[in-house]
């Protein structure tokens, strides 16, 4: 099933139509797949002509590899859909969404829930993407663009290109949860959104708390703050071993928000907390209002 709202975007940077119509749909659903929507465009808009295919499956209807034993991932929430280019210049579109059993919040035995990053890089109309799985997405836990670019030009070439390396250009990454202590804590699950902005990607995880029938347990958050191109950390916060996350409030946190305080804008936790790195102001310059219509309505 798809719970979640879709995301829809108009990628005239890849396609040079300049049209004005959105071009495709981004939608994650309960199975651990997402889906990318090509649609028809142009004058006509035929829905006859709409393709659908997936380009992420990484939950139960995965082939079970080795290094990914546990699959029942689930999407529950919009994807946060990007466009960038990486370090060879090639532009591509970054679909970032995280996994979490919405509908059991409070499970603690761990799915190996975690947050992706897909580089959808196919240009064509119609053309079937490949699909991406953990084993083709790098692994960026404890590992960042630098621990690939050995001699620090900024880009990885030569002896360098080693499989995961590769993956990480050309296809993207995976970050996994319940590595923010020395010790693995049990069901740590993304249950919003992301949002991304000037280059950083900002989600809240929620960590169940122990069930006590006497003293009820809303649980913890956690707000990361990690860099589109590697997930490497951005402000890297004292209370967490890699520095990506820190503890942010209790219970299920929303979506990130952007805030307006006293003529600065910030991008916050779903409230401001007292932390000073969600305290910076961000290039209110940039920001500008979008609309939309529908044709023919």
């Amino acid at each position: 099933s798809i719970p979640s709202d879709v995301a829809v975007v108009d990628v005239t940077y890849l396609d040079g139509d300049k049209e004005g119509i959105s071009d495709r749909i981004y939608v994650g659903d309960t199975g651990g797949v997402v889906w990318r929507v090509d649609l028809d465009g142009g004058s006509n808009n035929n829905p006859d002509n709409w393709t659908i295919n997936p380009i992420l499956s990484v939950g139960r209807h995965a082939s079970i590899a080795d290094s990914d034993e546990i699959v029942d991932r689930r999407f529950f929430h919009r994807p946060d859909v990007v466009t960038n280019s990486d370090s060879t210049g090639a532009f591509y579109t970054a679909v970032l969404l995280g996994s979490g059993n919405r509908a059991h919040p409070r499970f603690e035995q761990s799915y190996d829930d975690m947050f992706f990053m897909v580089k959808d890089k196919t240009v064509t109309q119609g053309a079937t993407p490949p699909v991406q799985t953990v084993d083709t997405l790098a692994n960026m836990t404890t590992s960042t663009f630098e621990t690939f670019d050995t001699n620090g030009d900024g880009v990885i070439a030569g002896d360098e290109e080693t499989d995961e390396a590769l993956n990480l250009v050309n296809n993207g990454w995976h970050l996994r949860f319940n590595t923010y202590t020395d010790t693995d804590v049990s069901g740590e699950k993304l249950l919003a959104s992301s949002l991304t902005f000037e280059s950083t990607v900002f989600f809240s995880t929620y960590v169940p708390g122990t069930v006590d029938i006497c003293a009820p347990d809303e649980g913890l958050s956690r707000t990361y703050a990690i860099n589109l191109e590697d997930g490497s950390a951005v402000y890297k916060f004292n209370d967490s071993v890699d520095g990506k996350s820190t503890l942010s409030g209790v219970g299920i946190p929303s979506d990130p928000v952007v805030v307006g305080l006293d003529g600065n804008i910030y991008v916050s936790p779903g409230n401001l907390a007292p932390i000073p790195e969600f305290r910076q102001n961000i290039d209110v310059n940039r920001l500008k209002k979008t609309y939309w219509y529908e044709v023919g309505s």
